[in-house]
Parts: C-alpha cells; sequence; structure tokens
C-alpha cells in the first residue's frame, strides 16, 4: 500500500527522494495553469461570436478543451523532463553501474533529449496525456461556468 511505498523510497533514495521531480513538476502546473487562464476567456468568447454575446455550455466545454490541448501540448516538454529525472532518481537507486550522465536538472534534461533524440522525442507518449487534459480541462472550465451562473443567480440581489 501507500506505507509500504513510502517506506520502500525512503529506504533507497532517503528523504530526499520525496522531492525528485518537484521543480519540474511546480513548473509544468505554472504553466499549464497559467496557459489555460490566459487562453479560456479570448476562446470562449471568439467561439460565442463576440464579447456582446452568451457562451453556451457546449462553446464552455470546447474553449475549455482547446485550452487544455493547447496548454498541455506547450508543457509537455517540461513533463518530459519531470517524468526522465524522476526515472533516474528511481533508476540510480536500484542500480549503481549505469554509465548514463544524469541530468542535472530540467533544462539540462530538455536540451540533451532534444540534441540525443530529436525534438520530437519530448512529445512521445503524449496522445494519451493530452486526450486526458482535452477531456478534464472542457469539463472542469464548463461546469465552473455553469455553477458560476447558477450561483449569480440566487445570489444577485
Amino acid at each position: 500500500g501507500s506505507l509500504g511505498g513510502l517506506s520502500a523510497l525512503l529506504r533507497q533514495q532517503g528523504v530526499s527522494g520525496l522531492f525528485v521531480g518537484a521543480v519540474p513538476t511546480a513548473l509544468r502546473q505554472g504553466t499549464a495553469i497559467g496557459v489555460r487562464f490566459a487562453l479560456y476567456g479570448s476562446i470562449k468568447t471568439a467561439l460565442a461570436g463576440g464579447e456582446d454575446k452568451k457562451p453556451t455550455a457546449l462553446q464552455q466545454l470546447a474553449a475549455g478543451m482547446m485550452t487544455g490541448t493547447i496548454s498541455s501540448l506547450i508543457n509537455q516538454p517540461i513533463d518530459t523532463a519531470k517524468s526522465r529525472i524522476q526515472a533516474q532518481a528511481r533508476n540510480a537507486s536500484s542500480s549503481s553501474s549505469s554509465t548514463v550522465q544524469p541530468y542535472k536538472g530540467t533544462l539540462d534534461c530538455i536540451v540533451r533529449v532534444v540534441r540525443e533524440e530529436g525534438a520530437f522525442a519530448l512529445y512521445r507518449g503524449s496522445v494519451p496525456r493530452v486526450m486526458r487534459l482535452t477531456m478534464g480541462q472542457g469539463i472542469i472550465f464548463c461546469v465552473y461556468d455553469q455553477i458560476s451562473a447558477a450561483l449569480q443567480k440566487i445570489f444577485a440581489s
């Protein structure tokens, strides 16, 4: 269970193992949320046909899905770096005979992947993630807008 996993992690990597990948995770989340909120209003307005038009729930859903797609594609390189850094730490704790030079950080990882494997390697395995975030963000933004509108009607004076 969770306690067994935690004790194994602490035994193999120590307390620092709890924080492996924290920087790229924070970067990934920060860029994703920033992109989503920066784009959502503009996309929703464009889909509705202008500032003076109220978007439908379907337009809100579509705008949220578009922001989910765009944000996940923009931050996929950071997600790839996060995953590789975490895997590197996990592999380092299980075998010390690796001849591969460890990544020094997020930027080093991204630069090395592009140099050694090509830019498309940063997007390897991204389709399931993009699909999940596309659907999830569409639902989240649409539901948020619908609940906000309902609450505004209830509490409007």
